[in-house]
This record gives structure tokens, sequence and C-alpha cells, in this order.
């Protein structure tokens, strides 16, 4: 860069700078020497700046990785997320089986007299009950339990979109035939009358439960629940489980506004989606 100084300007600019220069050089030689050792020293700066705001940068990133990407810290289970479960729109704890031992182990290890027993009259049903406490029980929740024993017997399977169930007290449940019977494995005796239920239909609904710092997918009751989102709900039709348990979390993911959440959404297995989508094929019918 072209300066106004004069030759002894030059030579004494020089000499501040450090630098070395011929005793016999004219102006415009002390000039280029002065005018490199600058633009030298402006890429240096430009260089050391550029370091700088290549650190702030990694930094943001790998904060931000720290607090968005972080693995979900894995969440203790209850003891009845071994079963099938449902907390129903009045609060009652619904519980299903999900094969011939987990059914035999509900109903002789988790029932009580006073429980409600739900069984679809179709084959390969769940054994359902409701835990009762003591408490009497709408027929709302009777209902849901009911969706429930249809949804997961062979009735979705074989594609019906509604089947018959009952239920009774769990006192009414034995695993003793009367005198001279054989009660089949995987069966249960029923004493006294049944409260039938006709045309109950084949459907669940699939949502994103909040439970502290914790988020995952459950099967969500009729009604709507504060601490349920996004309820899908779902009723035998003709994709696979897999394709099914992809449209649903698209769904949820589609309708966050929230990044953090949508992220935390994100991360849900599709696996664990799948896992609550019963045996056969589905389709979504309704989107609350």
């Amino acid at each position: 860069m072209e300066t106004n100084l004069n030759k002894q300007q030059l030579r004494a600019a020089l000499r501040e700078l450090g630098m070395a220069f011929p005793a016999e050089a004219n102006r415009a030689e002390l000039q280029k020497i002065l005018d490199l050792e600058n633009h030298r020293r402006w890429l240096k700066r430009a260089h050391l700046q550029s370091e700088q705001g290549l650190r702030v940068i990694r930094k943001k990133r790998n904060r931000r990785s720290l607090t968005i990407d972080k693995p979900q810290k894995k969440r203790v289970k209850k003891w009845f997320e071994k079963f099938r479960w449902l907390k129903s729109s009045d609060g009652f704890l619904i519980l299903g089986g999900k094969d011939v031992k987990t059914n035999e182990i509900l109903v002789k290890k988790h029932m009580n007299d006073n429980d409600i027993f739900i069984h679809a009259s179709f084959a390969g049903a769940p054994a359902i009950i409701i835990q009762t406490e003591g408490k009497e029980v709408p027929k709302q929740s009777i209902f849901e339990g009911a969706e429930l024993a249809i949804s997961y017997s062979g009735a979705w399977k074989a594609g019906y979109s509604q089947a018959d169930a009952f239920w009774v007290k769990g006192s009414q449940v034995t695993f003793t035939p009367p005198s001279g019977e054989y009660r089949k494995k995987g069966s249960f005796i029923i004493e006294g009358t049944k409260n039938n239920m006709k045309a109950v239909p084949a459907k669940i609904k699939i949502g994103v439960k909040i439970e502290d710092k914790y988020i995952y997918p459950v099967i969500s009751p009729n009604l709507e629940q504060k601490n349920i989102l996004f309820p899908v709900e779902i009723c035998p039709g003709d994709l696979k489980s897999s394709i099914l348990a992809k449209q649903i979390k698209s769904f949820w993911i589609s309708n966050v506004k929230d990044t953090k959440l949508r992220n935390k959404i994100n991360r849900i297995n599709i696996d664990e989606i799948q896992r609550l989508i019963p045996t056969g094929k589905g389709k979504i019918k309704e989107i609350v």
C-alpha cells in the first residue's frame, strides 16, 4: 500500500517493526519492504481471527450436541410394564397378558376378588384385568378394557373390525374345573353369570407419554389425558406394523413445535411403537 512517507520516515517505520533493510535502498525499495511486512502481519491477524472464530463455532456445536443429541438416560420400567397396560380414562390400571404364561401370572398374582376380569369371545385373546382397589369401576373403563381384549385377540389379525367380549368379577374366575372335567392349558373357568358386551370395536390409541424427564410411547385411553400427547387411533388394516409405527412417529414429529420435544420424540425407537401394535396388519383410523 503506497504511503506519503519520505525515505527517512520509511527507514524509521521499518526500524520500529524490527525489519532489516539495505543501507543503499531507495525510497521505492523501502516502501516495498514495508508493504510486504504490513501484508504479512495482516495475514497473520486474519488467520488468528479465523482460528478464534472456528473455536467459537466448535464450542457452540459441542454445547449443542451435549444438550440436544445426548442419548436419553434409560428409564426404569414399572412392574406392570411386563404386561399390556393402560391407565383408563377414569384412572384405573388395566393390565393384559401377552401370552399363556403372562395370562396365568396376571390372574394368579395380580387379580383380587373385587377386580374386573375381561375376556374376548375370540381365539388367542389375552386375559385382561382392571385393578379396582375396592372402588366401583365406571362403564367407560370396562369398555376400554374390552377394547384392549378384542384388539390383542385373534380378531385383529383376522381383520375383524369388532367382536364380542364379557366381564366378570375376579371372584368368579378359577383354574379348578368342575369334578370330572378337564381345563385346557391357558383357559379359565368362569363361575356364575357373565356380563356380555356385543360388537366391541377392535381399536387402540397410541400416544406419547411425558413422565418427569422421560418420554415414551403408550396405549392411550379414549378420553384426553394431559400427560399423553398426540394419540393416534389405529385399527385392523393393510399396513405392516413396521410401516404403521413409522407413520405414527412421523405424525408425532410433524405436530411438535418445540424443538427440544421434537428431538426427544425423534429418539424414540420404532421398535417401542411397534411392540404396542397388535399382531397383524393395521392402519391409522383417526387422529385426535
